[in-house]
Order: C-alpha cells, then structure tokens, then sequence
C-alpha cells in the first residue's frame, strides 16, 4: 500500500448497511446496462475494449484531419498561412502534427466554452502577443509563448478568423 492511506474495516450494522447499498447500485448498473448480474463483469470489458477502439480511430481521424486542414489554409495574411479548427483535438496530437504544416503560418483553435489556442511556424507571428490582443478587446485571460498561447475569452469576436487577419496585417 501507498504511504499514508488507511484500510478501514467495518462490522455488524454498519458493514451489512455498506454492502446492501454497493448491492443495489451494482443491481441498477446491470439494470441500465440491461445486462444480467453474472455477464456484468464481461460487458464492462467489453464496453471498456469498445471505449478504447473508438478513442483510438478519434485520434487517428484527428490525425487525418489535421494533414487534411495543413494542406489548404483558410486565408492567406502577409505571406502567414492561416488554418482555423472550430474543435476540440488534444494538444498532444497537434504538437505531434504541427511538422506538417508550412513554416510561415499560424494554427488557430476554437474549443469551445470561449478557449482558444493560437500556435505559430512563424518567426514573424507572436502566438502570445496576439493572444493579449484578444484578451485587451475581449476581455479574458490566458497566456504563452511566441509559439504557444491558450487563453480563455470573455467573448468571443463573431469572427476571430478575421480578427486576427486585422491583428496580422498591423505586423
């Protein structure tokens, strides 16, 4: 056992009150499953295999669509090729692909509930300056690097593709 946790045992009243309560959320688990008490164990792997599955072909699909989007940007500022994702794909998959879209441009990421996350290939393109841009006009916060920026805004421009298209052209 890990340093520091405690194993606790109970008895009479106390143990028996326990158990019926773990017996009857297994009871209306294997009732929402619609799976019977015996299987319950093989459908949860089941379920978990199938869980795995589909995490996998979402990260391959990103992946897919991620070399899709590098290959026509969405506008064209300066010489910076802009590439807009109106989604939420894991960090880790796009700093995994980022070799796959041209050294002059800036990936720009909506994820929803106001975040956002802006990651230049640019030497020009400050990812972070034009983050603090956004956050002075919209309110917000957040923060980065030239590289790098995430940040969450107070309200989102009606159409933060042309935003930073003003931003750019000011460089």
């Amino acid at each position: 056992f890990k340093k520091g946790n405690e194993i606790r045992f109970y008895v009479g009243n106390k143990a028996l009150s326990i158990e019926a309560s773990i017996n009857v959320d297994l009871i209306t688990l294997v009732n929402e499953l619609n799976t019977p008490v015996v299987k319950f164990r093989e459908s949860i792997i089941k379920r978990l295999e199938t869980l795995e599955e589909v995490q996998n072909l979402q990260k391959n699909l990103s992946i897919k669509f991620l070399e899709l989007i590098s290959k026509s940007p969405s506008k064209v500022v300066n010489d910076i090729s802009l590439f807009y994702l109106d989604c939420d794909i894991d960090i880790k998959i796009i700093n995994k692909r980022l070799n796959v879209f041209p050294h002059n441009s800036l990936l720009i990421v909506e994820m929803g509930n106001h975040k956002i996350r802006l990651l230049s290939m640019s030497e020009i393109v400050d990812a972070n300056e034009l983050l603090q841009n956004l956050i002075k006009k919209y309110g917000g916060k957040g923060g980065g690097n030239p590289k790098s920026a995430q940040g969450v805004l107070e309200k989102i421009p009606e159409n933060l593709l042309s935003e930073i298209k003003q931003s750019l052209l000011s460089i």
